[in-house]
């Protein structure tokens, strides 16, 4: 939990910063990167975590591997953040910006799970449906073959249950209500 707040901060800080000069986007897609490579390879991320790798030779790896492919405030970024010894927050400081970003740019974050893929018509419809307050509408696709038919979306914390399987579950539960109602009378 307190490195979660540490990664917000962070992450909030940056967004402050790249905002200032008009590079939001630039470091978002940076950010995007640095998740990307750090989960592709458990090797970087074994020596980000490790308490044994001093931060300077962290620094000089973080600098080897995205000067030139990242923007300089990203790269100054990776450097503040090698120097405080908080290299392991990395991954979760670039999760916490892609929230900030897209939250500063009103861009709604949309998860829907479905049996099987999603044509595109269906995703307009369902990004049609969700667009009440006329935000952006980011979809996430999942496939779960166990909800049968139908789909789940969510959008924060909230949840749309219309999935066969979901409908099943409630039918489920009216029977057995209504069995012990019976029973009871």
């Amino acid at each position: 939990m307190k490195n979660s707040r540490a990664a917000i901060r962070y992450a909030k800080s940056l967004l402050d910063l790249a905002k200032e000069q008009g590079k939001e986007d630039a470091v978002f897609n940076d950010m995007q990167l640095i998740s990307n490579t750090i989960n592709a390879s458990s090797d970087l991320k074994a020596v980000l975590n490790s308490p044994v790798v001093k931060s300077d030779k962290k620094e000089s790896i973080l600098n080897s591997i995205f000067n030139e492919k990242v923007d300089a405030i990203t790269l100054k970024f990776l450097s503040i953040v090698a120097n405080k010894s908080r290299e392991s927050l990395l991954p979760a400081i670039a999760k916490a910006y892609s929230s900030e970003y897209k939250a500063s740019k009103l861009i709604t974050e949309a998860e829907v799970t479905s049996a099987t893929k999603l044509n595109t018509n269906d995703i307009n419809e369902i990004a049609q449906l969700l667009n009440v307050n006329k935000n952006s509408i980011e979809i996430t696709e999942k496939i779960d073959p166990s909800v049968i038919g139908g789909f789940i979306i969510r959008v924060g914390d909230k949840q749309i249950d219309a999935t066969v399987k979901g409908k099943l579950l409630k039918l489920k539960q009216e029977f057995s209500s209504n069995s012990h109602r019976a029973i009871s009378n």
